[in-house]
Parts: C-alpha cells; structure tokens; sequence
C-alpha cells in the first residue's frame, strides 16, 4: 500500500504507508516567481515545463518480494 504526499493523521498508522513527497515549497515558490514575471511583463517561452521530483519515503507497507517456492 502507498499514498502521495503527507495525509492528515498518516503518521500513526501502522505499518508506516510508503509514500510520494512532492517539494510543495519550491512548487508554490516557482509558481509566485512566475506569476510576478508575468505581472512585471518579462516574457517567457510559452508551454514552458518545469519538472519537480518528489521523494520516494519507503515504509512499513512495502518490503522485497519473496519467493512463492520456499526453499
């Protein structure tokens, strides 16, 4: 089981969900600088794509796949 991002109340679950973090404080940053170039007039490249990684924090909910044949 995973989920995306830090839900409400998730921290006391058990096991520990595994989850996506997306970098929201760079994302709301980027956006304001954005949205300040634009009132400013500075023009930009239309269709312009910015990427921003999330983290991949493994919890409880997942481990390595194990073998249906036991040894």
């Amino acid at each position: 089981m995973a989920s995306t991002d830090n839900i409400a109340g998730i921290g006391g679950l058990r096991p520990q969900l595994t989850r996506t973090e997306h970098p929201v404080l760079e994302i709301t940053n980027e956006a304001f600088r954005m949205l300040v170039d634009r009132i400013k007039g500075v023009s930009f490249k239309a269709g312009r794509n910015v990427v921003f990684n999330p983290a991949l924090v493994v919890g409880d909910s997942c481990a390595p796949l194990r073998s249906l044949h036991p040894a």
